[in-house]
């Protein structure tokens, strides 16, 4: 992950892709770890906002009704609360739809049968959101 920083800092290049194996060029460096870039880049790390702007707009920019339940009640979210916030507002803008879709389906479901801590979180999250959804 480091070199990817350093080659940003050097080039002010970087790529970032939902797909594993995909670059636009053998120039530019590619990432699908996009999270951990943003985890690194933050003030806690390494304090680039420039790069961790670039990773936010990228997240925002590939999220969808497909996948943003995963993302919103991910332990990402949970960390990061800039991105937390926002798929928290997309969620619930857009709640009439993602209800209805089986991505949404599955997700509550593999939860449950998951059994594990998680479940206590998400759950107490899902209905503070929908109890105070506009």
């Amino acid at each position: 992950m480091f070199h990817l920083v350093l080659s940003y800092l050097y080039t002010d290049r970087i790529c970032f892709s939902d797909y594993p194996g995909v670059k636009p060029d053998d120039e530019t460096p590619t990432t699908c770890d996009v999270e951990g870039l943003y985890t690194i880049s933050g003030p806690r790390r390494l304090n680039m906002e420039s790069l961790q702007r670039k990773t936010f707009h990228f997240l925002k920019a590939t999220t969808n009704l497909q996948n943003i339940t995963d993302r919103v009640f991910g332990t990402f979210a949970a960390e990061h609360t800039d991105v937390g916030k926002w798929y928290d507002e997309y969620f619930i803008d857009h709640w009439d739809e993602i209800r209805k879709l089986q991505e949404h389906e599955q997700y509550m479901t593999q939860l449950e049968e998951d059994d594990d801590s998680n479940y206590r979180r998400v759950t107490k999250k899902f209905r503070k959101m929908l109890q105070e959804r506009k």
